[in-house]
């Protein structure tokens, strides 16, 4: 009887792990930050991902950001990185002892520095260095270029506190294996 109460309670960590890392991906999918710049021309919002930069649909846009446009082969390693964290959060589901909790807790940390890394020095580095004094992380910026004045209202996206919080919530389930699995 004790054998299938563990069966279960290991069973339910690993849906809890991968439920976790199913969070994982959708942070990455999904807009970590957004611009919605508004110009003369058009407007038409910017978003930042967990993977970087996609190549905005105006060509207006493409002219101004075309150094900030993540290469393929960034966003390539950005999803790598993705699929070895989730592959480690799984296989750390089956390591006993705390081989499977130190994996657990790395993969947590690495996802939480992964992201207070591109937003706080990556994305925000950047935008100070675009507009006349720069944009804003999150606000509103105006200023003046050779096409007229251009207005950026700009946020932190649900998608980036998502991947903090799994982040967090990988290192919690790290320090809750014993617990939860019933093993020490």
């Amino acid at each position: 009887m004790k054998y299938a109460t563990n069966n279960r309670r290991l069973w339910l960590f690993g849906i809890l792990v991968a439920i976790a890392a199913g969070l994982m991906i959708a942070a990455f999918a999904l807009p970590w930050w957004t611009g919605d710049v508004t110009s003369i021309f058009e407007d038409e919002p910017v978003n930042i991902y967990g993977w970087g930069l996609p190549e905005p649909g105006i060509e207006l846009y493409q002219l101004h950001l075309a150094t900030d446009i993540t290469p393929a082969w960034q966003t390539q390693l950005a999803w790598a990185y993705v699929g070895v964290s989730v592959i480690a959060a799984l296989v750390s589901t089956v390591l006993k002892g705390v081989k499977g909790q130190m994996l657990l807790g790395l993969v947590g940390i690495g996802l939480l520095a992964y992201a207070l890394i591109a937003v706080f020095f990556v994305i925000s580095g950047r935008l100070g260095e675009l507009g006349e004094a720069g944009l804003v992380l999150q606000g509103t910026s105006v200023y003046a270029n050779e096409y007229g004045v251009v207005t950026v209202d700009a946020s932190l996206r649900f998608w980036f506190y998502l991947a903090c919080i799994t982040g967090i919530l990988f290192n919690i389930l790290s320090f809750l294996k014993p617990r939860i699995t019933g093993s020490n």
